[in-house]
């Protein structure tokens, strides 16, 4: 994502000439879409269009518009490379889905999601919309593993009672989601980099963002390892006043976090996060166990930025569920 300042007009055609970031690598006959989350409080208004030419010395671009949704003139848009999907799926859309639709506890074959670039999907539907970048469910064992999950965006929540894609009640986004719970298997989900998830969703419900969910079975002798990721820029509009960013979200299981970085606080364009949303580095929101320990060791939590978040509205580095009833091992 990169942010203009610039007063535009939506239009379906004809051109408009934002002024975005210096040293991009936008070219020319780059497709892009340009979106605002201010001028209406229930979907994005966006145009799209190619790049007719961009100065990366003084961030001025000129772009050709080819279509339209909505209209208006704002000057805060955030302009985004359409090189890869935009839908306007309702209910979920996902880059990679492993496993079987709706289910987490079915049996599959070892599956390895390695080495993949997940980016630039942005759903603009405006009813019940989600997006997960990776999602596994059924069997297993997963190993998820050097993939980079970039630049998604959806329009909505998912305000259903259950939700298809298993990020939870009002969920939008997750960049990784490891869901299956198949006994007698062990998951892996390491060194991914996660960055640039955003919701555009302006509202006062609840808005839930995940960089990375962990699931997994919790039985003897079955430990599930996330090591060495890195999770950054989990951003929503300053008016999604209930919305909650999760760097990592340990859902269930007996987990092992290792060396992972996660720095929230900030939107892909620079800007703080100000609204009221709540920010937790690692939220520990299993069921738990006393029989089963949860190991955190070496990971790094940063949460900064200018006025971050507003109001009576904490921001967590580690927070365990209250409920929770499984030894905690934290080191450094």
């Amino acid at each position: 994502f990169t942010s203009s300042s610039s007063s535009l007009t939506i239009t379906g055609s004809g051109t408009v000439s934002p002024t975005v970031g210096t040293g991009l690598g936008y070219t020319t006959g780059d497709a892009v879409i340009i979106f605002n989350n201010t001028l209406s409080t229930s979907q994005t208004y966006y145009m799209k269009g190619t790049v007719s030419s961009y100065n990366s010395g003084t961030g001025a671009m000129s772009i050709s518009v080819t279509s339209n949704m909505g209209s208006g003139t704002a000057t805060s848009w955030y302009v985004v490379p359409a090189s890869g999907v935009t839908t306007n799926g309702q209910f979920y859309d996902a880059g990679i889905w492993a496993g079987g639709l709706g289910s987490t506890t079915g049996s599959m074959a070892t599956c390895n999601i390695t080495s993949n670039m997940v980016g630039n999907i942005y759903n603009a539907n405006s009813n019940n919309a989600e997006i997960g970048g990776i999602v596994t469910q059924n069997g297993g064992p997963y190993t998820v593993k050097s993939n980079q999950v970039y630049n998604l965006s959806t329009n909505q929540i998912y305000s259903s009672t259950t939700s298809v894609l298993y990020l939870g009640l009002y969920g939008s986004l997750s960049g990784i989601s490891q869901q299956s719970i198949y006994s007698g298997v062990t998951h892996d989900v390491s060194n991914n980099q996660v960055y640039n998830l955003y919701s555009n969703y302006a509202s006062t419900s609840a808005n839930a963002i995940y960089g990375i969910e962990l699931n997994g079975v919790q039985s003897s002798g079955i430990t599930h390892t996330a090591d060495a990721n890195l999770i950054y820029n989990l951003g929503t509009a300053n008016a999604s006043t209930a919305a909650v960013l999760h760097g990592m979200y340990m859902r269930s299981g007996t987990l092992q976090l290792t060396n992972n970085m996660i720095r929230l606080g900030y939107r892909a364009d620079g800007n703080s996060i100000t609204g009221s949303a709540q920010i937790n580095g690692i939220y520990d929101g299993e069921a738990g166990s006393s029989s089963y320990t949860q190991k955190l060791y070496h990971n790094s939590v940063y949460i900064g930025g200018t006025a971050v978040v507003s109001g009576t509205i904490n921001t967590y580095a580690f927070r365990r569920n209250n409920t929770n009833s499984s030894p905690k091992d934290i080191v450094d």
